[in-house]
């Protein structure tokens, strides 16, 4: 364990599974609304960033190694989550067929008391039509807050995506 990383107690631990579980099932059977509504604190910032793929002895080039996919706030989950509700959108019709498996699952305290870092690795499939099945695995960290109700809320969430190209046809689903 790491100096910075205080364990939670059990308890925690098993309630932020929780979350994360059913945010999964949320995002997976398409109900994003109420997973923003719900489990999105408004101050949330939500980052999708993939890193060059190079051999350590290859020193050539400058400049940042890591390519941000998506680098969003509430307003901009707001956003994606009313395209795909307006019906409009290509990718959603006919609708995903979503399986997230969230696992690997560490809880610590966080900076402040009532904040907690959780460390996770995910795999997402995707299937659509006929013959699209795309598969993604990326690791998370994520900062969940409690709320003045008592719930957990995402604060923030950055994804270390591992494709550095994306060989699906997009992106463009809550991962």
């Amino acid at each position: 364990m790491l100096p910075e990383e205080r364990e939670v107690s059990r308890e925690i631990h098993d309630e932020v599974e929780r979350f994360l579980f059913r945010e999964a099932r949320l995002v997976d059977s398409e109900r994003e609304r109420e997973w923003l509504e719900t489990m999105v604190d408004p101050d949330v910032t939500y980052q999708v960033f993939s890193r060059q793929l190079r051999y350590r002895k290859d020193t050539r080039g400058s400049g940042d190694k890591t390519v941000y996919f998506f680098d969003d706030k509430y307003a901009d989950l707001a956003h994606r989550v009313g395209l795909r509700e307006t019906g409009m959108q290509w990718v959603a019709d006919p609708p995903n067929r979503m399986r997230r498996i969230v696992g690997n699952i560490e809880v610590f305290q966080g900076e402040r008391d009532n904040e907690y870092r959780v460390h996770s690795n995910c795999m997402v499939s995707r299937n659509r039509m006929v013959y699209e099945q795309m598969s993604y695995a990326y690791g998370r960290e994520d900062i969940l807050r409690r709320a003045a109700d008592g719930g957990l809320k995402l604060l923030q969430r950055v994804i270390d995506f591992d494709e550095r190209f994306v060989r699906g046809k997009n992106l463009l689903f809550i991962l």
